[in-house]
């Protein structure tokens, strides 16, 4: 569906699949209730597209801190605390898409991964900013959603095609010295029948009672087979807002306006 702007969900029936519309927006058509989606490389399109379709009360964008040419009401700007602003150059010799000045636009800034401690940012002291952590909640498993007890899942292996899988993995083993291997594979990567071999053979290689993988991979592995999807468990991310507080409130009073 590249190039092309289109309803993913209405708020009652998600129309795409993940191959069709990304694991991305499908992940939060169908795990968040009521959520209308709509996807589009351009975002004035998308957004008049779901206004003569959908007739939404708010408008979310997701990675839209660039998307300038769009009236907005609130910008929230999120910074991993580690590296906030990578090497300092924009793309291609850095990270960023934007020199780092233009922080300033933000009405609000979440630290990532930051366990409570925010880094002082010189010259943004002005911009209300709050802390945010990620840890690995529950269990379940691929095949029948069953939530399973962490610590009864015996000898693992993980496997994922997310931004940093590294850090995923980390995370793991910060819960058990039972992860015997990994399989780290490109953000957005098709689970390809290669691929699926690639995981079998490593859980059976290693002798692992389970491969572990994220909620995002896992809207990609529905249909593999059963004799597969029962050695796999899915492990959902939580996020923790230090001082969410400050911000719903002020999101609230927007939305009464």
């Amino acid at each position: 569906m590249e190039g092309h702007t289109v309803v993913v969900s209405d708020g009652t029936t998600v129309m795409l699949g993940p191959t069709e519309c990304g694991d991305e927006p499908y992940l939060l058509a169908s795990t968040v209730p009521g959520l209308m989606v709509v996807i589009g490389t351009d975002r004035y399109a998308a957004g008049l597209l779901a206004i003569q379709q959908l007739a939404p009360d708010v408008f979310l964008l997701d990675d839209g801190f660039q998307h300038i040419r769009l009236y907005r009401d609130m910008d929230i700007l999120l910074l991993d605390c580690a590296k906030p602003f990578g090497n300092g150059w924009t793309l291609p010799a850095g990270l960023l898409r934007e020199p780092r000045q233009a922080s300033l636009r933000a009405d609000w800034i979440i630290h990532t991964r930051s366990d409570g401690i925010i880094n002082n940012i010189p010259g943004l002291d002005q911009i209300p900013q709050i802390s945010s952590r990620h840890r690995l909640g529950s269990f379940t498993k691929l095949s029948d959603g069953s939530v399973v007890p962490f610590e009864s899942l015996g000898k693992l292996v993980a496997f994922a095609g997310i931004a940093e899988p590294d850090r995923f993995f980390d995370d793991l083993r910060l819960l058990s010295d039972r992860v015997t291997g990994t399989l780290a594979l490109p953000d957005h990567a098709p689970y390809t029948k290669e691929i699926i071999s690639t995981i079998a053979a490593m859980i059976r290689d290693t002798g692992a009672d389970y491969a572990v993988t994220t909620r995002k991979d896992a809207v990609k592995l529905k249909k593999i087979p059963p004799e597969i999807a029962s050695r796999i468990v899915v492990a959902d991310l939580e996020l923790h807002i230090d001082g969410i507080d400050s911000l719903r409130a002020e999101l609230c009073n927007l939305l009464q306006k």
